[in-house]
């Protein structure tokens, strides 16, 4: 081949080589003149990443065999506290004024005892010796210390006894108070409940005529 039927190539596929080929070539000159990762098996320093499965929330990430890494996309929310009222162990801490309750599992979990007392009272409250001396104050959930949920705490028996407000129903023109054994208020009155000498939330509710569903 001739330098003229050279030239004559090049012009009749000129798109072919200004194109596409040319920007080809200089692009693959350029990836391999700045790659400074392989991944090659056969390199032992080379990172690589390794994935068992599926990558998923909650799954593992290894890195070159060497690191794990568990990923926890749990939601932070009134459901997840739910879950560790359910699972955890809470303690009980004393800070300035404030009683607070701690998850031990993630301790972005917390309880507040607000100091916000009221006057309250009611037939259920009105049971024990000291029948006019109960009252209410807040219970504030905090998730990374953002209130997420504030529920009424009841005190009776002159705060000998502190449970959380229970619901009421009219039945045959009677009010009936309940408790929802499921309710984020009865798992919550498990763990920072007082009851006295009547030992537990379903001793108090014995006694002052709450009915546990």
């Amino acid at each position: 081949m001739n330098i003229q039927s050279i030239i004559n190539f090049i012009e009749v596929h000129h798109i072919l080589f200004v194109d596409i080929l040319i920007p080809l070539i200089i692009a693959l000159i350029t990836f391999f003149s700045t790659k400074k990762y392989y991944i090659n098996k056969s390199i032992a320093n080379s990172p690589s990443i390794k994935v068992g499965g599926n990558i998923n929330a909650g799954g593992n990430i290894s890195v070159g065999n060497k690191i794990n890494r568990f990923i926890d996309a749990k939601p932070k929310n009134i459901y997840s506290f739910i879950y560790y009222l359910d699972k955890s162990k809470w303690k009980k801490e004393l800070i300035g004024n404030n009683r607070i309750w701690i998850c031990e599992e993630d301790e972005t979990y917390q309880i507040i005892d607000k100091d916000n007392y009221e006057k309250f009272s009611a037939e259920w409250t009105q049971i024990y010796p000291d029948r006019l001396g109960s009252g209410k104050h807040s219970i504030i959930l905090k998730i990374n210390n953002i209130p997420i949920k504030e529920i009424i705490f009841i005190y009776c028996d002159g705060g000998r006894i502190s449970v959380p407000l229970p619901e009421m129903e009219i039945k045959k023109d009677k009010r009936v108070f309940f408790w929802d054994k499921n309710s984020i208020e009865y798992k919550l009155g498990k763990i920072i409940g007082h009851f006295y000498i009547y030992k537990d939330i379903e001793g108090v509710a014995e006694m002052s005529k709450v009915e546990i569903r």
